[in-house]
């Protein structure tokens, strides 16, 4: 029977070629966690300003008016 550290040894060389073969995928899931998560803080910045009842702004401009 084997050694558990060889057996230790084994598991590693394996998860280590998934790694190497899986990386990019987890690239994307990191990178589209990140932009998740910014776009989350964003639009919470944004509810969290009231309007105050603000006008948009006239094309005109006012010294023509």
């Amino acid at each position: 029977m084997p050694h558990s550290s060889s057996l230790a040894r084994v598991r590693w060389a394996s998860r280590k070629r998934s790694l190497r073969r899986r990386w990019k995928l987890y690239l994307i899931v990191i990178l589209a966690a990140i932009t998740t998560a910014a776009l989350v803080v964003i639009i919470m910045n944004n509810i969290d300003e009231p309007d105050n009842g603000k006008k948009p702004a006239a094309p005109v401009p006012t010294a023509i008016r």
